[in-house]
């Protein structure tokens, strides 16, 4: 019988340096000590090359919450809520693709993309291939849709952890759990799974672009089964298809399509680094410009961390090179208010325009008048009355002046 570390593969080794490296495996460690107790039932541990800690499920837990990796269990093994740290996220997130004739694309209502469907994406995508006879470009275009149920996704794994369902059970009720739902324009309807679920919401979502038929979808956060009554459970992987598998590697930059691999059972899903967002500030006017006229959410604001987010670096290295790259077009996506709110503010500032006043871009009231938006949480309170006695009057001077403060009876009781 193997050890339990004979069993873990590990292919983040090559990619990260030192530093990130350590916040890796310290993730690791945490996902190794909930599988530990039931080592016996643990057939095999993948951290894959996205393997990290996911900011927005760890937000909206209060707990650590990884991703990136694929756990194969016996059916017997018994779910705590410390699984949680591996078994977390929008189960069932679905991503289909759609040949179009055009690059037709349609801005999106703001209630069409429900917020915490924290990685949804809607948009139009390119592919650029030259044609060896004529050499001329061929320019191939796709709707793609990337989708989830949102909380209701997530409440799936934290009942099955907070049951201590088997993971066969657990696997059972996923595909037989009815949800409703309310679609745009009709009644509320009971759907026989979350499959059922997602297929349906993609397909009204691709209708705004006049497509009906997907070529391929996949799904990222859930069950495979494997052989001998053993189950997969995949968090942002994917199985290596024999017709390639689909990755997103960027909002900014887009998917590409991975080869089918005998040497290789999964791939990551997503290549996206977890808290690095995109400088807008450090680059050309006209980049800019593209990013805000071409990225679309809901919201009076340009800080998205999920539209903004850059890639992991150094992952063209070590991954097999794509068969496809879809290149963004113009694409609406979601922005989920709980992770902007963990935010730090070099980060704000970060995807805060600055010098707008003379673009032709649609930018806020607030960014044109060169202000910045924060969460007025209570650290970047406390930094700010840090500041009350600086050239910036943060108090308001009937109530604060020279170190004192004059207040209302009813507010100093509050204190």
């Amino acid at each position: 019988m193997a050890s339990f570390s004979e069993k873990v593969v590990n292919h983040t080794l090559s990619l990260y340096n030192d530093d990130a490296l350590k916040e890796v495996e310290r993730g690791q460690a945490l996902v190794l000590a909930a599988l530990q107790p039931q080592a016996s039932l643990v057939r095999s541990v993948e951290f894959l090359e996205n393997f990290q800690k996911n900011k927005v499920e760890s937000a909206i837990s209060g707990e650590p919450r990884y991703q990136g990796l694929v756990v194969s269990l016996d059916a017997g093994y018994q779910l705590t809520p410390k699984d949680r740290v591996w078994m977390n996220g929008l189960y069932g997130e679905s991503t289909s693709v759609f040949p179009m004739s055009t690059n037709h694309f349609n801005k999106l209502e703001e209630n069409m993309i429900i917020a915490d469907d924290s990685t949804a994406v809607v948009g139009t995508y390119e592919t650029h291939a030259c044609d060896p006879m004529t050499g001329e470009t061929d320019v191939k275009h796709f709707c793609v849709v990337n989708i989830s149920a949102g909380d209701t996704s997530r409440e799936l794994s934290e009942r099955w952890t907070r049951n201590h369902m088997t993971i066969k059970d657990a696997y059972e009720s996923a595909a037989t759990e009815k949800l409703s739902g309310v679609l745009e324009g009709q009644e509320e309807k009971i759907y026989d799974s979350i499959k059922d679920y997602t297929s349906d919401i993609t397909h009204q979502l691709a209708s705004q672009f006049h497509v009906a038929d997907a070529s391929m979808t996949q799904t990222c956060n859930g069950f495979v089964r494997s052989n001998g009554g053993g189950v997969h459970f995949l968090n942002a992987a994917v199985p290596s298809f024999q017709r390639g598998s689909l990755c997103h590697v960027s909002p900014l930059h887009g998917f590409v399509v991975f080869p089918y691999s005998k040497e290789r059972r999964f791939y990551p899903s997503n290549l996206l680094a977890s808290g690095k967002y995109v400088d807008v500030n450090a680059i050309t006017d006209v980049q800019r410009n593209s990013i805000f006229t071409r990225a679309n959410w809901s919201g009076d604001t340009t800080v998205n961390p999920y539209a903004l987010r850059q890639q992991i670096e150094g992952w063209q290295r070590v991954l097999p090179k794509p068969d496809k790259v879809m290149r963004m077009r113009c694409a609406n996506f979601a922005r989920d208010p709980r992770e902007s709110e963990i935010l730090e503010t070099s980060d704000v500032l970060k995807m805060t325009p600055t010098d707008v006043m003379n673009e032709g871009i649609s930018f806020p009231e607030h960014v044109r008048n060169n202000l910045v938006r924060l969460h007025g949480d209570d650290r970047t309170i406390a930094k700010l009355m840090a500041l009350r006695d600086d050239k910036w009057h943060v108090l308001n001077p009937e109530y604060y002046q020279e170190g004192m403060l004059t207040l209302p009876r009813e507010l100093a009781e509050k204190l």
